[in-house]
């Protein structure tokens, strides 16, 4: 069956098995109330919804039905966009390092992150790097990278079009394939919400010439919601020759053509220049970098939420992302400059659908996936001397099926309990057939278990004493697999046309705890991960008979925990989190151990927010050369609301022994500030359908 033919019939029977449960359900629930739909969705064991209409609730279906992993026992943590909006920065990565327990990034410089020297950007998890491809980074669930080399464009990753951010821990392999080695992120892209129009515009400047300006509009009326920002970023550096430039636009559309049926899509267009000094010991000059990213996405959901006996959701979604790259090396003081340009152009296509069913009264869920991804690229000098990359290219095509069961039951009340106790264990097990055109099929499975109770209680007969309090337990295997990129295979000198695969094996217990005191604004929750992850293939450069040589080196082993917690007490946020590695084949830019703690206090429209972060033996260099460094952080940032204008202003303070530096050789200031302001405006719809 060729390719055509099959995206046609998968496509087909993606409608008809959505449409099976269209009218009854769509009848059903007409005029059905909704309540706590964001709960109810959020929470596999809760799917009763009661209370608003089904026009008021549409919209939320679809975000929570299709945004959500869809697997219980992978640990997810989630950046909420009150979050994102407390840290006032242009990129996302600084909220994910404050607020995620064992993910770290580096950076060269005090704006941007850079394609080249050092590997700037590089974010690792769990003792994996995601610049050598081994934590995958997705925009609604497709991934995002440069495909010739394997690794993430941090610079593209704005936060002003970002909802939310699910962070997966450990192998997630089973839902996206390749890469998700030590974990996956996934940005989830704004919409808006509001039937009427939003527009916000934000203008901030800080220490070393930083300027940042944002502007944004979001619409909605009835079934058509729009949304479009613009983001520039310039920076003259801390160093010289270190100034940097970026401008980027965001746009989508969503349409709901009914009760059960979303069409969105959206595009995105990112350009940044970059000057790289090098490395303090050896400065550089004229080492530049020009780039440009492209993002085009359309996606169809499905929702259909009814008797209790069943209920079904999906997507299918088609994405294209592509870039353009020259990179000018520079040259050292004395040298001459250099009369070649690095040009390199990449492209990344696919298909992505899946689609869930609840059966036997919501006690049995079958999830299965199809993707297909196709991409490849060229690299080459110009004026052309040397031709890395010809038009390479590689297919992945991939099916997957996860099967939960869920098992619940009721402990009845008794003397001391004033309503029963809701229990609940599930066993999940599911498995993804990989095909690789290079490397055949790969099976990767999942196997897992969660136990998780609820109860209810009063201390007396006040009910503004009623609290909830829900405990969950969680045991886990998967797997996580890397095919080897086109520049380990086939590009420069340490190039390697049979390198193996990598495969790694996750072993996790995760335990959460929620507590909810009914009418006092008083939220507990706490998360706690041990793991052990063994992997085997793992590539490497190394030497051989004096030359570099990409290898297949053997096994690796990473142990850990992660812990997070966040206590809100009324207008008082506390959030807290620890993560602890060993690695026994440590790798440059994941720190031993990592420590946050942030405190938000509102006072009727002033904001203060305090944090501080301890970075423990931060791998700068491995092997021979190990060298580490450990260093504090400490942030604040204070805010005044007046109207629809945010005034704000903050700063960063670093302190170490030496200097501050994520990177070897890259010094970054010690202290830095900034300061804003923000301007909300929205104007109500009042013609509602």
């Amino acid at each position: 069956m060729t390719l055509k033919k099959t995206l046609s019939f998968l496509t087909a029977i993606f409608f008809i098995f959505g449409s099976t449960f269209s009218q009854e359900t769509e009848d059903s629930l007409k005029n059905e109330p909704i309540l706590d739909v964001e709960h109810a969705l959020q929470n596999t064991s809760d799917r009763t919804i009661t209370g608003c209409t089904m026009q008021e609730i549409i919209p939320l279906i679809f975000i929570y039905a299709n945004r959500y992993a869809p697997t219980l026992t992978l640990s997810i943590d989630d950046i909420s966009p009150v979050e994102i909006e407390s840290k006032g920065e242009s990129s996302i990565l600084p909220v994910l390092k404050e607020n995620i327990p064992g993910l770290f990034y580096n950076s060269q410089g005090v704006a941007g992150y850079g394609v080249s020297s050092g590997a700037s950007g590089n974010i690792t998890m769990r003792g994996f790097s995601g610049s050598a491809g081994r934590i995958l980074i997705l925009i609604d669930g497709h991934p995002q990278y440069a495909p010739i080399y394997g690794h993430p464009m941090a610079d593209t990753y704005t936060s002003d079009n970002i909802k939310t951010v699910e962070v997966i821990h450990g192998a997630a392999s089973l839902l996206y394939g390749s890469n998700a080695m030590g974990g996956a992120i996934n940005f989830i892209t704004k919409e808006e919400m509001n039937n009427g129009n939003t527009l916000r515009m934000r203008a901030k400047v800080g220490s070393y010439g930083t300027t940042q300006c944002m502007v944004s509009d979001g619409f909605r009326h009835n079934k058509i919601s729009l949304f479009a920002s613009g983001n520039y970023e310039h920076s003259n550096g801390y160093r010289e020759n270190s100034a940097y430039n970026s401008l980027s636009g965001f746009a989508k559309i969503g349409y709901s053509i009914n009760r059960n049926w979303k069409l969105r899509a959206n595009a995105n267009i990112s350009h940044f220049d970059i000057e790289m000094p090098g490395s303090v010991s050896a400065p550089l000059n004229e080492c530049e970098a020009n780039v440009t990213r492209g993002i085009y996405t359309v996606m169809l959901d499905n929702a259909y939420f009814g008797h209790e006996n069943y209920t079904t959701n999906g997507a299918l979604d088609v994405y294209y992302n592509w870039g353009q790259h020259q990179i000018n090396d520079g040259f050292k003081e004395g040298e001459k400059p250099q009369e070649y340009l690095f040009h390199s152009t990449d492209y990344m296509g696919g298909v992505n659908m899946k689609q869930s069913i609840y059966l036997i009264r919501t006690q049995t869920e079958l999830t299965g996936g199809f993707n297909l991804k196709l991409y490849g690229g060229n690299a080459y000098r110009n004026p052309v001397t040397e031709v890395y990359a010809d038009h390479l290219s590689f297919q992945e095509t991939a099916g997957y099926l996860l099967i939960k069961q869920y098992m619940q039951w009721l402990v009845p009340k008794n003397y001391y309990k004033d309503t029963p106790d809701e229990r609940e264990c599930a066993v999940e097990a599911g498995v993804r057939a990989e095909n690789h055109n290079l490397y055949g099929t790969i099976l990767i499975p999942i196997v897992g278990f969660k136990v998780s109770s609820e109860k209810e209680k009063w201390h007396s007969n006040n009910a503004d004493d009623f609290y909830d309090i829900e405990i969950k337990h969680g045991i886990l295997y998967s797997k996580g697999f890397r095919t080897p990129n086109m520049r380990e295979l086939y590009m420069y000198a340490a190039a390697n046309a049979d390198l193996l695969p990598e495969h790694c094996h996750n072993f996790e217990y995760n335990f959460e705890y929620m507590k909810y005191l009914a009418y006092h604004n008083d939220d507990f929750s706490a998360k706690l991960n041990l793991y052990h992850t063994i992997g085997d293939n793992i590539v490497q450069t190394v030497m051989i008979d004096g030359k570099p040589k990409n290898q297949n080196v053997g096994e690796f082993k990473n142990t850990g925990m992660e812990f997070s917690m966040e206590r809100k007490i009324k207008d008082l946020s506390v959030n807290g989190n620890y993560s602890y590695v060993y690695m026994e084949t440590p790798i440059v830019g994941s720190p031993r151990q990592k420590a946050g703690l942030s405190i938000q206090y509102q006072l009727k429209n002033t904001t203060l927010k305090v944090g501080t972060q301890y970075i423990d033996k931060l791998y700068l260099a491995v092997g021979q050369t190990e060298t580490t460094k450990s260093f504090a952080l400490i942030d604040a940032k204070i805010s005044q609301q007046i109207k629809a204008v945010n005034l704000f202003v903050q700063g960063e303070t670093a302190i170490c022994k030496g200097d501050y530096e994520t990177m070897l050789g890259y010094p970054l200031p010690k202290v830095t500030c900034s300061a804003g302001v923000s301007v909300d405006l929205y104007k109500e719809n009042k013609n509602k359908e």
